[in-house]
């Protein structure tokens, strides 16, 4: 499976799932199709590393839930060919990035992955 084949089913998992809060999702379209494309993407505050996918809630008036933001990096699973699945360079220093500032940024290689860091969180 490519990672592209992974994000569109995840994707397509998300558009179906029933969330226990409301949750707004997006993907980050970060791989522009040429250099001018590129160039105008990074004027427009592309950067390099973004994640695959954000999550974003906020909060309960119970409060049952805090506000808050997930990151999740979509790999495709590792497999013979030994560069599968690994984090780029600028992959790894926006992880470090959001470490540093306490933004929760994961590594899903499955649907069972996303399902598992979305229930975690208490969102489904």
């Amino acid at each position: 499976m490519t990672e592209s084949e992974l994000h569109r089913s995840i994707v397509k998992w998300l558009r179906m799932i029933h969330w226990r809060v409301p949750v707004i999702w997006f993907s980050v379209p970060n791989n522009p199709r040429s250099r001018v494309a590129g160039a105008r993407l990074k004027a427009e505050g592309m950067l390099a590393g973004a994640p695959d996918l954000v999550f974003m809630w906020g909060v309960d008036p119970a409060p049952v839930w805090q506000p808050g933001v997930l990151l999740i990096e979509l790999k495709r699973p590792k497999s013979y060919d030994t560069t599968a699945g690994k984090l780029s360079t600028s992959q790894k220093t926006f992880q470090a990035a959001c470490e540093t500032a306490g933004v929760p940024y994961e590594i899903a290689r499955s649907i069972d992955d996303c399902e598992r860091l979305l229930k975690d969180r208490g969102l489904i």
